[in-house]
């Protein structure tokens, strides 16, 4: 008997693995990128900032991986473009850490600043993001360029709290001197000529 309902009990349970197995590699992820990014697109429209793209492709598999062409985001402080992000989805980790863990390819990242009299910057690099309701968060981070960025970070949603975890910011002088201007409204520290931290 006891056989009989263990038996019965490992069927169920492969058959849900299955059918979520399924349900994955299935799903339809343009239709879950082009919503995400609709929402994405709406919440910051609220906030004075207008985002844009001109395609999305998705390669199937495991760990899905999301090609955005052509992003723009616009807004009062200037324009920032990237012709090409490459967003993958990490499936083992995500399932690990009950949240949503994604690893980020911008091969070239263009900024067009129209205030405080900087000039077009550029950057580009890779890093990983983890989010889940209460945490987001910022790891491996590595780009360079005008603007280099390496390190990481967490941001705690409900408490609204940054932790810096070894990040750097490091800018041109046109910024730098910018940024020494905001820097009481801006949760950042300097640590040298040119170089930044969150504080």
């Amino acid at each position: 008997m006891k056989k009989k309902v263990f038996l019965v009990f490992l069927s169920i349970v492969l058959f849900a693995v299955f059918f979520l197995v399924a349900c994955w590699f299935f799903l339809s992820w343009d239709q879950v990128g082009r919503y995400v990014l609709h929402f994405s697109a709406s919440q910051m429209e609220s906030r004075g900032v207008m985002l844009s793209y001109e395609d999305l492709e998705v390669n199937r598999g495991l760990n899905p991986v999301f090609h955005i062409k052509g992003m723009e985001m616009i807004s009062f402080a200037g324009t920032v473009e990237i012709r090409d992000i490459y967003v993958s989805l990490n499936a083992p980790r995500s399932m690990g850490s009950l949240g949503i863990a994604m690893d980020l390819s911008i091969p070239t990242l263009l900024i067009e600043p129209r205030v405080g009299g900087m000039e077009r910057m550029t950057t580009g690099g890779k890093g990983s993001l983890f989010f889940r309701k209460d945490l987001l968060q910022l790891h491996d981070l590595d780009f360079q360029g005008d603007i280099s960025i390496s390190g990481a970070a967490s941001y705690y949603n409900e408490s609204g709290k940054i932790e810096s975890e070894g990040l750097l910011l490091e800018v041109p002088e046109e910024m730098d001197k910018n940024l020494e201007v905001l820097r009481g409204y801006l949760p950042l520290k300097k640590i040298g000529s040119g170089k930044w931290g969150l504080k």
